[in-house]
């Protein structure tokens, strides 16, 4: 069954190379958003996985499971790498996989 409240797209930005000035495409194999929801209510979800994260509170391979109005999702945030492999503080990415409903299982 298809969730309404959740879309899930591939993304193909085509830019320009900031130093060889050369046409260059970026891919990203999956992106998900809610719909519906508010700006406020996706930086709170977003902020509040974010303090789970830093703590490694509930998180498995950058993901945090949770169950929103009978449906199942993996939250997925992705922090930015530093140099030494650590991740930093700046959020690179935050969006749900859907991953089906609890009622009717």
């Amino acid at each position: 069954m298809e969730n309404p409240y959740v879309v899930t797209l591939q993304m193909l930005w085509q830019e320009q190379d900031k130093r060889s000035n050369l046409p260059v495409e970026l891919f990203k194999k999956k992106g998900c958003f809610f719909i519906g929801t508010s700006p406020e209510c996706e930086m709170a979800m977003g902020t509040v996985a974010y303090y789970e994260n830093l703590a490694n509170y509930k998180f498995k391979d950058e993901k945090r499971r949770t169950t929103i109005n009978g449906a199942k999702y993996d939250l997925a945030l992705y922090r930015n790498v530093e140099a030494d492999g650590s991740r930093g503080n700046y959020i690179r990415s935050f969006y749900p996989i859907y991953l089906g409903n609890t009622y009717g299982s």
